[in-house]
C-alpha cells in the first residue's frame, strides 16, 4: 500500500534526491551516470565524503534503481 502522503511529493530532501534518480533510470540512464550523480550528492550536499569515496556505493544503489525501474514496466 502506498501512504498518499508520499505520492503527493517528497518529505524531504532526500526523498528528492531519490526521485531524480529514479526518475533517470526509468529514463533508461546508466548506472554509471546515476551514480555520479548520487556520489555528488553524498559528496556536496550530504557531505559524507568526496565522490570517489562513495563511488562504489552509489553505483550500487543506482543499479538498484534501474532493477527496480525495469520490473515495473
Amino acid at each position: 500500500m502506498v501512504d498518499a502522503d508520499y505520492v503527493s511529493g517528497p518529505a524531504n530532501e532526500y526523498d528528492s534526491y531519490l526521485m531524480v534518480a529514479f526518475t533517470m533510470a526509468q529514463n533508461g540512464r546508466n548506472a554509471s551516470d546515476i551514480g555520479a550523480y548520487l556520489s555528488d550528492i553524498a559528496a556536496n550536499h550530504m557531505g559524507l565524503g568526496n565522490p570517489k569515496e562513495v563511488e562504489a556505493s552509489s553505483r550500487n544503489t543506482a543499479q538498484e534503481l534501474i532493477d527496480l525501474a525495469r520490473s515495473l514496466t
